[in-house]
C-alpha cells in the first residue's frame, strides 16, 4: 500500500456502538463505503463449519481479516471522493494485540 488517503474514514469502537448504522446512512446518502468484513468472514465460516472464527482460530479469523481488508483497500484506494470503512486495518493491530495475548481462546480470558 502506497497511498493512505487523507479522504479515508475510519469508523471504529465497540460493538453496537452503531458504526454499521454509520455506514448505511452513508451509503444511503451516496458516500462510498466499504462493510466490516468480519460479519462476511463470520457468515462463511459458519457456513462451511469452519474454525476461523472471533470463537475460534482466532489467530486465522485474524488473518482473514487483514487479507480481506487489503483487498478492499486495493479495490478502493485510488478514489478521490471520501470512503467510509466500517473498521478497518488500523483496529487489526489491536485485535492482533489481544490475540497474542490470550492465544487462540477466547477473549474472556484476559486479566482484567
Amino acid at each position: 500500500m502506497s497511498h493512505i488517503g487523507s479522504n479515508f474514514y475510519i469508523l471504529t469502537g465497540g460493538p453496537g456502538s452503531g458504526k454499521t448504522t454509520i455506514i448505511d446512512e452513508l451509503t444511503l446518502r451516496g458516500f462510498g463505503t466499504v462493510v466490516e468484513v468480519g460479519r462476511q468472514i463470520i457468515k462463511e465460516q459458519t457456513e462451511i463449519g469452519g474454525n476461523a472464527l472471533h470463537t475460534g482460530d482466532q489467530a486465522k479469523y485474524r488473518d482473514l481479516m487483514l487479507s480481506r481488508s487489503v483487498e478492499t483497500y486495493d479495490q478502493v484506494h485510488e478514489r478521490e471522493a471520501p470512503v467510509f470503512f466500517d473498521h478497518g486495518i488500523p483496529d487489526l493491530v489491536g485485535y492482533s494485540h489481544l490475540v497474542t495475548r490470550v492465544g487462540h481462546g477466547s477473549c474472556r480470558e484476559i486479566p482484567v
